[in-house]
């Protein structure tokens, strides 16, 4: 999602624009995601981004690009969980080191990090 846009509070520009990048990309594989930076923005940002995708039919949406000051938090996952409906997947990465955790106790799938730590056997 276009982080200024969302930052600004511009949410008519914001559905139009994910509208048709969804539109391209959506029933595609690999699938598409619609990335947020949640490191930069509110809760009440994070909560109607992932309202707009859900609406729009997004497949699914990540809390980091990776590229951002900081990474997905457990508590991003959550929300995103939370206020996505169940057809689009919530996807956790860059900063998610529990994956146990993200699986099992927010059920998100799938997961992409570049490190983390799992029980034994899982």
């Amino acid at each position: 999602m276009n982080i200024s846009v969302v930052s600004s509070g511009a949410w008519g520009y914001a559905r139009e624009e994910l509208a048709d990048i969804i539109g391209v990309t959506h029933g595609r594989r690999p699938e598409g995601e619609d990335h947020f930076e949640n490191c930069y923005l509110s809760d009440e940002q994070k909560v109607r981004s992932c309202e707009i995708c859900g609406e729009l039919g997004a497949d699914r949406v990540k809390a980091s690009t990776g590229y951002g000051s900081g990474g997905a938090t457990m508590e991003d996952l959550a929300l995103m969980r939370a206020d996505s409906p169940p057809h689009v997947a919530a996807k956790a990465a860059e900063g998610v080191r529990e994956l146990h955790e993200a699986k099992v106790g927010l059920g998100l799938t799938p997961l992409g990090a570049t490190t983390s730590s799992a029980p034994a056997g899982y």
